[in-house]
């Protein structure tokens, strides 16, 4: 994805710059259209490509949620209607939305020698 959206943004560059250059020279201007079809098919791989991505990082997440609770320190759901609800709200939260119905576990903690506070899992 990141090629793609490198060549992408050159193909734009060079479109402009080719533009530019050739713009007093009649025909010659349609010559911006190689690197406007490069810019273009690189765009196209750019959107097939995220649209992969966003497909993976959503199976990752339905397969390894309990992983995925845990380690943000969330209580996990007992039944699949408090799944539901709070895969919801999680997924709220994670896009930054406010969701105060979410509950955290709470974890123990205790001084060290030197005053540090550290976590007990």
């Amino acid at each position: 994805m990141d090629l793609a959206i490198t060549m992408c943004l050159v193909g734009a560059l060079a479109t402009a710059i080719t533009a530019v250059l050739f713009s007093d020279d009649g025909l010659w201007c349609l010559f911006a259209l190689v690197p406007f079809a490069l810019a273009y098919a690189s765009y196209l791989g750019v959107v097939a490509s995220a649209a992969s991505y966003n497909v993976a990082i959503e199976t990752v997440t339905d397969l390894s949620r309990f992983a995925l609770y845990d380690a943000l320190h969330v209580t996990p759901p007992t039944t699949g209607g408090e799944e539901f609800d709070t895969a919801r709200e999680l997924m709220a939260l994670l896009k930054g939305e406010r969701s105060p119905g979410i509950t955290f576990a709470q974890r123990e903690v205790e001084p060290d020698n030197d005053g540090e506070v550290t976590a007990i899992d």
